[in-house]
């Protein structure tokens, strides 16, 4: 039920309901028997629309009350694009390895990726999709991820095929043993969080940066 739905596969975010707190105070305000509503917002670049709306038991006011709020709110959401790239000591078979081992993600980042749940036959490789379970802000987030582009230790491509979201993961040879890893995300995030996820994705090569280095070591021990 998002208001803003936004998902970067490598960080899975989605689902945010921002205006529940308000439902629940005029409901037990108002003489409404049950005041219920779900919204479906998915925003495309530069455009945005409410997908579907179901208010049950309401009266007209409270109706056009909820539905100003609703409209509101979702000006405050925007199409981002996070670009960051880091130097990793290893080559690009071993951080390619970590990438795309969607099924490790929840021991390495368990932040933000509480579980992950493949469930197509191939594991890794082009079509693969998986769910993505992850809580943020106290929602429990579940989303649905596809690879939809993958050159092998180059490039993979994952669309979060629940909400909006797209990431790009790209490895260059820096040198010999070394690797320029490249994270792109594109999202549609309430305004006021920006600031935070860029800083998580940060975080977030980091930790791809010393898993690598760490598993290139024992490699040449």
């Amino acid at each position: 039920m998002p208001l803003c739905g936004f998902a970067p596969p490598h960080f899975a975010v989605a689902g945010l309901c921002f205006a529940k707190p308000f439902y629940a105070t005029a409901k037990r305000q108002l003489p409404v028997t049950l005041c219920e509503i779900k919204i479906e917002s998915f925003g495309l670049y530069d455009e945005l629309y409410i997908d579907r709306i179901n208010i049950f038991g309401y009266h007209s006011y409270m109706r056009n009350i909820i539905i100003l709020l609703t409209a509101l709110i979702l000006t405050g959401c925007v199409n981002v694009r996070y670009e960051n790239s880091i130097i990793i000591d290893a080559p690009r078979s071993i951080v390619f390895a970590i990438l795309e081992d969607f099924e490790n993600y929840p021991n390495i980042i368990p932040e933000v990726h509480a579980e992950v749940r493949i469930i197509t036959e191939n594991r890794t490789g082009l079509g693969v999709q998986f769910i993505n379970i992850s809580t943020f802000g106290g929602h429990r987030i579940e989303s649905i991820f596809e690879v939809t582009e993958y050159r092998f230790n180059e490039f993979i491509r994952l669309e979060n095929i629940s909400q909006y979201g797209v990431t790009e993961l790209i490895l260059d040879e820096a040198e010999y043993n070394r690797t320029l890893y490249t994270l792109i995300n594109y999202l549609r995030i309430p305004r006021f969080m920006r600031n935070e996820l860029f800083s998580i994705f940060d975080e977030e090569l980091e930790i791809i940066r010393r898993i690598s280095e760490y598993n290139f070591e024992n490699m040449l021990e």
